[in-house]
Parts: C-alpha cells; sequence; structure tokens
C-alpha cells in the first residue's frame, strides 16, 4: 500500500512536471511571437515617422512659397 502511494505520488509529480513544461513551451511561443510583432511595429513607427518627417519639410516649403506669392500679390496691389 505504501508503495502504491510512492508510485502515485511520483505519477502526479510527473504529469505536473509535463504540464509546467507544456505551459512553458507555449509560454515560450508566445513571447516569440510577441517579439516579432513588437518588431513589426516599431519599423511601422519609423516609416510613418519618416513620412510624418518628410510632410513637414513639404509643408515648410509649401508656406514658403505661400508666403512669396502673397507678397508679390501685395505689391502688385500696392503698386497697381
Amino acid at each position: 500500500m505504501e508503495g502504491e502511494s510512492y508510485i502515485e505520488n511520483f505519477e502526479r509529480l510527473v504529469e505536473s512536471v509535463e504540464r509546467l513544461v507544456k505551459l512553458y513551451e507555449e509560454l515560450e511561443s508566445e513571447n516569440l511571437q510577441l517579439r516579432e510583432t513588437i518588431k513589426e511595429k516599431e519599423r511601422e513607427i519609423n516609416k510613418l515617422s519618416e513620412r510624418l518627417e518628410r510632410f513637414e519639410r513639404e509643408k515648410g516649403l509649401l508656406k514658403e512659397k505661400v508666403d512669396l506669392l502673397i507678397s508679390r500679390l501685395d505689391g502688385l496691389i500696392q503698386n497697381g
């Protein structure tokens, strides 16, 4: 009887360890997927940041051109 108790305890221990190993493997896989997702999102952020910088530069150039045109129009109106 005592021998069976040890065997049962050992079997429960083996089952528990197997569940823990399986859970560890699942979590490890999920962690890897999440890391890949983070890398993708970081690449997206970098691309969007570059686009935003480009748009800001273009906006500045357009503002300068519009200001110049307004100045020229004001000059024409005052001289005309």
